[in-house]
């Protein structure tokens, strides 16, 4: 439980990450993995700095607004300085009323019909400028076992607003959060917008997350047959699993790779039957299926 509650931690600082859309590249699993490595002495920090709070709690609870949707999420906000707004039976939006330019606000979608990749493509070509959009696959927000498709295209040069939207499998369709944050050049202003919004994502919740089915023919144990280093790959639901070399290593897995939990390692894989073919220190490894 200890280690899921350090996922979350590692999940809503990435979140952080996506809503300032700024900063250095998401790149795969390598930033998350640094994250889960530091978010225990964050979250500890974190409580002792709470407990340490002398700020009126009822006031704080009064200003705590939930936001439950259609579609069996919900998200916490402050109306002070957010206004949240239904706007059809499946989106909603965020926005961000206090001080700032433009307009900051975080949108979320349930669409059917479509594969998460597939919305993203959408979403970034209205985007413009393809060519800067950075790719990145994580936990999906609010969840350790659930996985999600990430997108971010950052503030820089002209572009004075960063975009990032997050994707994935939702009980039998995809679920979007899009983030749009104004930047007006004074960091204070800019932080406090990108606070605002990471902790309304960060704060979602499901009534019932279905187990997503587009993975469901990956998860399983695997055996080498050709003599190779790596003897065993185990990947579990939870995008968690094993494998085992010389030793054994923790890993993550997502839709392309299998990556160590401490970043040090990735390799490309595919699914082909009851085979796991993969990219191994340029080598193509072939693991059978228990």
């Amino acid at each position: 439980m200890k280690y899921k509650k350090i996922l979350l931690s590692a999940t809503a600082i990435l979140l952080l990450s996506a809503c300032n859309g700024g900063g250095q590249p998401l790149t795969a699993m390598k930033d998350t993995t640094e994250i889960v490595n530091n978010a225990e002495q964050d979250r500890e920090k974190t409580t002792q700095a709470a407990e340490e709070e002398t700020v009126n709690d009822e006031d704080r609870i009064i200003k705590s607004t939930v936001f439950e949707s259609n579609d069996g999420w919900q998200m916490t906000y402050n109306p002070t300085n957010v206004e949240a707004t239904q706007v059809d039976d499946h989106s909603a939006k965020f926005v961000y009323t206090g001080e700032g330019e433009g307009e900051s606000l975080i949108n979320v979608k349930y669409i059917q019909g479509k594969q998460p990749e597939a919305v993203l493509d959408d979403l970034t070509s209205e985007w413009g400028k393809e060519e800067l959009v950075r790719e990145n696959e994580s936990f999906f927000p609010g969840t350790y076992d659930k996985w999600a498709y990430w997108r971010v295209l950052p503030a820089m040069g002209d572009l004075k607003e960063s975009h990032s939207a997050i994707a994935g499998e939702y009980n039998g369709g995809v679920l979007l959060f899009e983030c749009v944050n104004h930047k007006t050049g004074k960091d204070e202003i800019d932080m406090a917008v990108s606070d605002i919004l990471s902790n309304i994502l960060n704060s979602v919740s499901y009534q019932n997350f279905e187990p997503q089915t587009m993975y469901s023919n990956i998860p399983g144990t695997y055996n080498a047959t050709d003599g190779s280093e790596i003897k065993t790959i185990t990947l579990n639901e939870d995008h968690t699993g094993t494998l085992t070399a010389d030793n054994d290593i923790q890993v993550r897995w997502g839709s392309k790779e299998i990556m160590s939990n401490d970043g040090s390692v990735r390799y490309g894989y595919t699914i082909e039957g009851d085979s796991l073919i993969v990219d191994y220190e340029g080598a193509t490894v072939t693991l059978n299926r228990e």
